[in-house]
């Protein structure tokens, strides 16, 4: 399960296990927030700690709200002065041992290609050769030639 978890919570551009000041102290596993230095960027939480910095597709907001990647008007982000200015995160080693038993189209191919996924109007992302199911926003579909959320 905590394996599914991960690899769900998983996205484009992974920078690694990360360590923070706050962000996630007291947040459960698998919590998503926004970066606080980038509108398109989220944090996912793991012992009280970031685990990982991660991009939203293409021309994509993170929505706080519902914890996904949005347009930039649904997401309404808003980005603090006191909080750009202040380094939040700092970089460790990336996460180990992660694996799956069906690696599918991913099979080979490097973290982050991403395809539409053929069961839902959302997309499959590659991570460390593992297949991530990821939504689209309401009202979009994943477009392979754009390689972002649609209408």
């Amino acid at each position: 399960m905590n394996k599914v978890l991960l690899a769900v919570l998983m996205l484009s551009v992974s920078l690694g296990s990360l360590e923070a000041v706050d962000i996630c102290k007291n947040q459960p596993n698998g919590v998503l927030l926004p970066y606080p230095e980038d509108c398109t960027k989220y944090v996912v939480c793991r012992q009280g700690e970031p685990h990982m910095l991660l991009k939203c597709p293409l021309g994509l907001h993170f929505n706080r709200l519902q914890s996904i990647c949005d347009v930039k008007e649904r997401a309404a982000c808003q980005l603090e002065k006191s909080q750009v200015s202040q380094p939040v995160l700092a970089p460790l080693t990336g996460p180990s041992g992660t694996t799956c038993l069906n690696s599918g189209k991913c099979a080979g191919m490097p973290d982050g290609t991403m395809f539409a996924d053929p069961n839902s109007s959302g997309y499959i992302v590659c991570q460390c050769e593992c297949e991530i199911a990821m939504p689209c926003a309401p009202g979009t579909a994943f477009n392979e030639a754009l390689q972002t959320c649609a209408h």
